[in-house]
């Protein structure tokens, strides 16, 4: 679990099966895999996608589903974190960087955990569940 801020990008890359290789993760030059927000940025895209693809398509191969969840696992523990700057990373620079439609918004929302949602709703709008 990250600590701080800085420690946010190596969990990610580490915990998110896929992340790492990812396209929305390899478009990153050297310096910006260095920088936090820019990879939160890019894991922003990465749930995006694969939210989507789930959504058009039904049903995952087990490879992408195993991603998808350890995205949102990863997610909740990054919004557990008794760190604020790990949870501001959280909202700042992957929730408010999704960028997909109303129907995979709210696939995404409803698939988070309890401390993830709170994130989400108050980047959003929207009433929360409290974590």
């Amino acid at each position: 679990m990250p600590t701080d801020y800085e420690g946010v990008r190596g969990f990610l890359l580490t915990n998110v099966p896929g992340f790492a290789d990812s396209i929305e993760y390899d478009t990153l030059n050297e310096v910006e895999t260095e920088l936090t927000g820019i990879v939160c940025a890019a894991f922003s895209r990465f749930l995006a996608r694969f939210q989507d693809a789930e959504r058009r398509e039904g049903v995952l191969s087990d490879r992408d589903a195993r991603t998808l969840e350890g995205a949102y696992i990863s997610l909740e523990q990054l919004a557990r974190s008794p760190n604020l700057d790990v949870r501001t990373v959280l909202k700042h620079e992957v929730f408010e960087n999704l960028d997909c439609d109303s129907q995979c918004m709210t696939l995404i929302r409803s698939r988070l955990g309890p401390c993830a949602r709170e994130l989400f709703d108050e980047v959003w709008g929207r009433p929360s569940d409290r974590c």
